[in-house]
């Protein structure tokens, strides 16, 4: 898989299924990868679940659980899935 196709994937998702939690001065950021769930983008730990459930539909991907534990930022993500693949 892609890096781009990736980055625009997780992107997409927090917009448009995140956006009600987001900070409007985040969200108009191009870029949203590098930014905390927890204290930047105001998701708790059942809304990261939520986005990586959101994000193994879009990309048909399987992520386990104690990966998903290790993620602090959504690049974080991005990362695991590039490593996937090689």
């Amino acid at each position: 898989m892609e890096e781009e196709k990736i980055r625009k994937a997780l992107d997409l998702i927090l917009r448009r299924d995140f956006d009600h939690r987001i900070p409007n001065k985040i969200l108009n950021e191009s870029n949203m990868l590098n930014y905390s769930f927890r204290i930047d983008l105001d998701m708790d730990s059942l809304d990261t679940y939520k986005f990586i459930y959101h994000v193994e539909e879009e990309l048909g991907v399987a992520i386990p659980d104690e990966k998903i534990n290790n993620f602090e930022i959504p690049e974080d993500c991005v990362q695991y899935l590039l490593n996937i693949e090689n």
